[in-house]
């Protein structure tokens, strides 16, 4: 494999991925069962620039001694700025003791069984839109004036919540928690938008709440809780068994929330984001 040096990374980054993979398709046709697709790819953000990363993944299968060559080997793939660790406290101390250290918080995993029918948890979904006065209904924002415009409806739910992104709403930022395969649900009071909410099919029989948002003149009314109950239903309709998602761990209010509709947390699935200590205090 040819080493990936600067000048290679920017050569790359003059190509995005689906024109790659189109020409991968015409140069290695018998990829072509086991390829991204059979038809051409398309950019659906041909004005963003492509960008270059290096990732190095590992598994443990084995706990003896391992730990510090992991790190290692995710280090030697060159200026490791953020590394992502999926576990409880005890991987942090683990990592800590290895010379990485959290950055921000963490993100909390959690888990809901789907337990009732289908018929029972859209009984419930069209009770608490109903008890706070709102409307809850499937949205496809699909062309680029209903993509903005589920920008900036989601930059205003994002207004004063606990959150490590940077403040606004890129467009790209909403590409990823708003995918082409989630349902988006959308709240009204009347006409006006006054939440959203994201989920998607994950691994099978079970689905994932990607995001759920309030703008703020109407939280605490109960309409973050219609949101999530229809996504109950949406994903019960679907054939999940299991709903997942993940919490900042300092907003205690969808912490809550959560938990009162059965969702329990799973340290072992907690996201730590971590970064070299030198790193840090450069």
């Amino acid at each position: 494999m040819s080493e990936l040096t600067a000048s290679l990374i920017v050569e790359l980054q003059s190509i995005d991925t689906p024109t790659l993979c189109n020409a991968l398709e015409v140069l290695v046709p018998q990829r072509h069962g086991y390829g991204y697709t059979t038809e051409p790819l398309f950019c659906a953000r041909p004005e963003l620039k492509p960008i270059v990363g290096i990732a190095r993944t590992a598994t443990i299968r084995s706990g003896r001694g391992v730990g510090g060559q992991l790190l290692e080997h995710v280090a030697g793939a060159g200026p490791v700025r953020t590394a992502v660790l999926v576990g409880d406290d005890s991987s942090l101390e683990w990592a800590q003791r290895r010379g990485y250290d959290r950055h921000g918080q963490v993100n909390q995993r959690r888990e809901a069984i789907l337990a009732a029918s289908t018929a029972e948890y859209q009984h419930r979904a069209l009770a608490a839109a109903t008890n706070v006065g709102t409307y809850v209904e499937r949205w496809a924002p699909t062309s680029p004036d209903k993509r903005e415009e589920l920008r900036q409806l989601y930059e205003r739910t994002k207004l004063g919540l606990p959150n490590d992104t940077p403040p606004g709403a890129t467009l790209a930022e909403v590409d990823y928690l708003f995918p082409p395969v989630a349902e988006v649900l959308l709240a009204r009071d009347g006409e006006v938008p006054v939440g959203i909410a994201s989920i998607a099919p994950s691994v099978p029989g079970s689905w994932y709440n990607w995001y759920v948002g309030v703008v703020p003149e109407a939280r605490r009314h109960g309409v973050a809780r219609a949101l999530k109950v229809a996504g109950f239903a949406v994903a019960s309709e679907a054939g999940a068994v299991r709903l997942v998602t993940h919490n900042h761990a300092a907003n205690d209010a969808m912490i809550a929330l959560n938990e009162s509709l059965g969702y329990r947390h799973v340290p072992q699935g907690d996201l730590q984001y971590l970064r070299p200590v030198a790193f840090a205090e450069a």
